[in-house]
């Protein structure tokens, strides 16, 4: 958020989560920068999140709950891709292998790029589709 544009303000996002199918710390940020982009508060980046875990050696993106539950090694990463910077990283599961943890981390930041991706051009879509509601009358 752009403080400075909003001086002396303080913003409260609060999330409940009614299903969790797996990647629900990743899903419940993509959900709240998009409330407060809908919302109009001004934002740096689009910020993606994403989750990957190691399935069998092999690093998968948005893993399941049921894949998530078999003791592997997860990340979550939330990623700004103007700065390629990294305000959300958290290991979690099984340890993590020096070998294997940068095809999870680059597994998750390609996840991530992705997300912040689309939504980017979702919240484009929304905005022009809006301005030309407001034409129409």
């Amino acid at each position: 958020m752009l403080s400075e544009l909003l001086p002396r303000s303080s913003l409260l996002v609060t999330l409940t989560l009614l299903s969790a199918d797996g990647s629900a710390r990743a899903a419940a940020l993509n959900a709240a920068l998009l409330a407060l982009a809908d919302a109009g508060v001004p934002l740096r980046d689009t910020c993606g999140a994403a989750c990957a875990a190691l399935l069998d050696g092999c690093p998968c993106v948005d893993p399941s709950r049921a894949e998530e539950g078999q003791g592997v090694s997860q990340l979550c990463l939330a990623l700004l891709p103007a700065t390629q910077t990294l305000p959300l990283l958290l290991q979690e599961g099984a340890r993590c292998s020096l070998e294997a943890l940068p095809r999870l981390l680059e597994a998750a930041q390609q996840g991530a790029q992705a997300t912040a991706a689309f939504m980017r051009r979702t919240l484009v879509d929304r905005a022009k589709a809006r301005a030309a509601a407001m034409h129409v009358c």
